[in-house]
């Protein structure tokens, strides 16, 4: 589809300025491999390779580099190929990534913005993709700031990880759904979408923690609970830890208890019927928490929240 070589966007983050296009020749999409690269401090095995990024445009998929302005710099990498599901096509988002300097700008979330454009003028309704659900700053932009919606967990999705960000620890992903006219989506880009604190769910809503942490005084970082496998209340919550990252690399025991327990709580209610429908967060002291209701997807969908 040679529309794709025509996309030019101009987005500002974090006081500087950005083009978001796809690579216009070979060497540019050798360079976005580089990129990958230093991204997720890998070897070139787990990076998009340029003869398939070059013809995956070509087929109707998207392949755009994140440049800043000025020094022509690329930064930032998405890739997105066109898929069949209940026979409709939609998206999947393979990679998403920004250089760690450009992160927590709000760059990420104008580039999703971009990715949203550019699927709807192609008659795209719907992107999915996945990510390791214990990476809090990427469960609070995919479901707070996006909007999406989960139901399916997949287990230790590409092997025992190779990303330098998570080496040793199995890589678990949530397959999330992005409904791009649905009224939900469409208010939290606007940044309209309701947000409830945690103390609106523990007692508006009544919710039951399912799984809670605690701090361990050694090392300072959360450890897990014991899981509830029992609960039997409509909506319930599930501890997220702040600093899951670090904690691999500093007590990497510690992580792998975390995969499990939140594996095991999370895979076993959406399973049963739960939708992953937000994070909240307590106002006072930074406790941050996965919201799961027993609700139909219409519901969410329009917007509700318990």
């Amino acid at each position: 589809m040679s529309d794709v070589y025509s996309i030019t966007y101009y987005i500002r983050a974090g006081g500087k300025s950005f083009v978001v296009r796809p690579p216009l020749s070979p060497e540019e999409h050798y360079e976005l491999m580089d990129l990958e690269r230093k991204i997720w401090g890998n070897d070139y095995r787990d990076t998009v390779p340029y003869h398939i990024t070059i013809p995956l445009i070509d087929m109707g998929g998207v392949v755009l580099g994140v440049y800043e302005v000025g020094s022509g710099r690329a930064v930032g990498v998405l890739v997105m190929f066109p898929t069949y599901t209940d026979g409709e096509v939609h998206y999947h988002s393979h990679i998403l990534g920004l250089l760690k300097e450009y992160r927590g700008k709000g760059l990420g979330t104008e580039v999703k913005k971009v990715q949203r454009e550019v699927s709807l003028k192609r008659g795209i309704k719907l992107i999915t993709w996945t990510y390791d659900p214990l990476l809090l700053s990427n469960a609070w932009l995919n479901l707070v700031k996006m909007g999406v919606i989960s139901s399916q967990y997949r287990i230790n999705y590409y092997g025992t990880g190779s990303f330098e960000y998570n080496k040793g620890v199995e890589t678990d992903r949530l397959m999330v759904r992005w409904y791009l006219t649905s009224e939900r989506v469409t208010s939290r880009i606007e940044g309209k979408g309701l947000w409830k604190p945690l103390d609106y769910y523990l007692h508006d809503a009544e919710a039951t923690i399912v799984l809670e942490g605690s701090l361990d005084s050694k090392k300072g970082f959360l450890r897990p609970g014991k899981p509830n496998l029992i609960a039997r209340a409509p909506v319930i919550l599930v501890r997220i830890p702040k600093d899951f990252e670090r904690m691999i690399r500093g007590d990497l025991q510690l992580a792998k208890e975390w995969r499990l327990a939140s594996r095991l709580v999370l895979s076993h209610y959406l399973n049963r019927g739960y939708l992953l429908a937000d994070v909240t967060k307590d106002s006072v002291v930074a406790r941050y928490y996965y919201v799961l209701w027993r609700a139909s997807e219409e519901r969410v969908l329009r917007g509700e929240l318990p």
